[in-house]
């Protein structure tokens, strides 16, 4: 049994947008105060004041948006309207703009975004946000963090000073708090990955075992999420060294739009190599809509001709890549130069993974691809 200590620093944006005040009177009041319809930001909501009639205005509400709630407070002369603000969006809304005389009244929305700042007189309320729909900071879904493997990780929150802060977790649980315990069984060759939550603390990090085990953990306390087993581990004849079984041993990519984790691994069932889909938040192997796919089965060209693979001597070591909805998987041999292997990449169309192409070295051994 193996433990993994996994640890990652994820950054959240925050892009605010705030309601302008303006001043307006005319002959005849209407105060109100409303707020936008639904969108996958945050809600907003305005108050504007009574003009110069002694009347109170009329008032209306409406649902929130799911842009950053915002609100503004426009002036009047005479006495405020009132009225019931619009319910929260789906994110954290703004503070009200100043309002510049007796503005109106609006009930703050039921969210969880700020009131309006005050103005000369009084400033309206502002409308309220309650959680986003996307996700909160930044995830590393491939080998190196991007496609080219730069391994160039940018987060706000990992400055310098907060750098030097940073420990090795001794699996000591301080006061009140959890220990970070990730436990899985098998070797691993591939490098974790990390995909953020739709709120904070919610993120995952994914680890793979040559046993072909694909492993789901909590981002705050290492508990285990899901395990996916994608089938039976092959070992390859005439290979050597470590690792010791030829199952998952290259890195995952995750598509964070769909929220899909592609692996490969070495199958014992067909003696081959399989491209396996499969849900990030529940574990869920797709096996509808052309996956997993069975990668011996796509030919090569050489330029010269078309090949055949054969996974005996192929060995599926470079991380996979995801560029423009194309999954990319490249192989090399095994150590020594073990038997007549190909340099070889294959591409699969991911939402459509029957449209698949491959190309190949012309000569064998010594042209192996390690990306």
């Amino acid at each position: 049994m193996n433990r993994a200590l996994l640890c990652t620093t994820s950054a959240l944006l925050f892009t605010l947008a705030c309601g302008s005040s303006s001043s307006d009177g005319n002959s005849s009041a209407s105060g109100n105060s409303g707020a936008g319809s639904g969108n996958a930001n945050g809600g907003t909501s305005s108050s504007s004041a009574g003009s110069a009639s002694t009347a109170a205005g009329t008032n209306g509400s409406g649902a929130g948006s799911s842009s950053a709630g915002s609100s503004s407070a426009n002036g009047g002369t005479s006495s405020a309207g009132s009225g019931t603000g619009g319910a929260g969006g789906a994110s954290t809304g703004c503070m009200g703009a100043a309002g510049t005389t007796t503005g109106g009244t609006g009930t703050a929305g039921n969210g969880t975004g700020g009131g309006g700042t005050a103005g000369t007189n009084a400033g309206g309320a502002g409308g309220a946000g309650a959680g986003g729909t996307g996700t909160i900071g930044p995830s590393v879904t491939q080998w190196g963090n991007d496609s080219a493997r730069s391994s160039h990780f940018v987060a706000s929150t990992l400055t310098k000073a907060n750098a030097s802060k940073l420990a090795l977790d001794t699996f000591t649980a301080p006061t009140g708090g959890a220990e970070y315990i990730g436990k899985f069984a098998g070797e691993v060759a591939a490098i974790p990955l990390y995909l953020a939550g739709k709120t904070a603390g919610s993120g995952e990090y994914i680890a793979v075992t040559t046993e072909n085990d694909v492993y789901a953990f909590n981002e705050s306390t290492g508990a285990l999420k899901w395990k996916t087993n994608i089938g039976a581990f092959r070992d390859a004849a005439g290979s050597c060294g470590s690792p010791t079984h030829h199952g998952i041993i290259s890195t995952p990519v995750i598509d964070e739009a769909t929220r899909t984790i592609y692996v490969v691994g070495g199958m014992s069932a067909a003696n081959n190599h399989e491209l396996h889909a499969l849900n990030a938040d529940t574990g869920a192997d797709q096996k509808t809509g052309g996956f997993p796919v069975n990668l011996a089965s796509i030919k090569a060209t050489t330029g010269t001709g078309m090949v055949t693979m054969t996974s005996d001597v192929q060995n599926q070591r470079s991380a996979l890549s995801l560029v423009n909805g194309v999954i990319y998987v490249a192989f090399g041999g095994y150590c020594g130069d073990a038997g007549n292997y190909h340099g070889w990449v294959t591409g699969i169309k991911a939402s459509d993974p029957t449209q698949a192409g491959a190309w190949a070295t012309q000569d064998t051994k010594q042209a192996g691809i390690w990306a």
